[in-house]
């Protein structure tokens, strides 16, 4: 499937939540044009998965169980890429989610807390990290939501930290520009 027009050949590039979804698609599309893809999630068997199918379509890929709401599981991812492949050029912010819609009023707490980690806080320490480990030059991006701009009863607590996804993008494209490229797409 390469193309002279999107050739990742030689590049490294780490995609969150990688294990099914979007994230599965992402991987396996940045494994057809040529990259190096590691896929990170909690789950390691989804994660072995598709770096395997992506090995047995004649692509590159590793699978690093990964928790992106502990930065010493993302530092780990990081520097995995680097001490394995010598570098790191792109990384996708796609793990996310929430397993319960309430109204705002009737939402537990400990689930604000939980949606707010996973989708804004693990963002913004997973791009950093990233950056540091890119040494001025690549390119991340993040995932977000139409939920981000839409009212959905029953998600604001997962609209909230997805408009909050895309302010981070914002201010990290600027922060980090030209040099290391940060966008934001919104499926859905």
């Amino acid at each position: 499937m390469s193309s002279d027009l999107f050739d990742l050949t030689g590049e490294v590039a780490v995609v969150t939540g990688a294990g099914r979804g979007i994230g599965e698609g992402i991987a396996k599309v940045l494994a057809d044009y040529g990259a190096t893809v590691i896929t990170a999630a909690r789950r390691t068997a989804e994660i072995e998965r598709v770096a395997s199918e992506i090995v047995n379509a004649n692509g590159k890929a590793i699978a690093v169980t990964t928790d992106v709401t502990s930065d010493e599981s993302v530092e780990d991812l990081a520097k995995r890429a680097v001490e394995q492949y010598g570098r790191l050029d792109m990384w996708v912010n796609n793990a996310g989610g929430s397993p319960l819609q309430a109204p705002l009023v009737d939402l537990p707490r400990d689930e604000w807390d939980a949606t707010i980690a996973l989708n804004l806080t693990a963002v913004w320490r997973c791009s950093a990290i990233a950056a540091k480990y890119m040494e001025g030059k690549g390119r991340i991006l993040n995932i977000s939501s139409l939920a981000a701009e839409d009212v959905i009863e029953g998600s604001g607590h997962y609209a909230a930290a997805k408009a909050g996804v895309n302010m981070l993008t914002r201010t990290f494209a600027k922060e980090l520009g030209p040099g290391i490229r940060v966008n934001c797409i919104m499926p859905g």
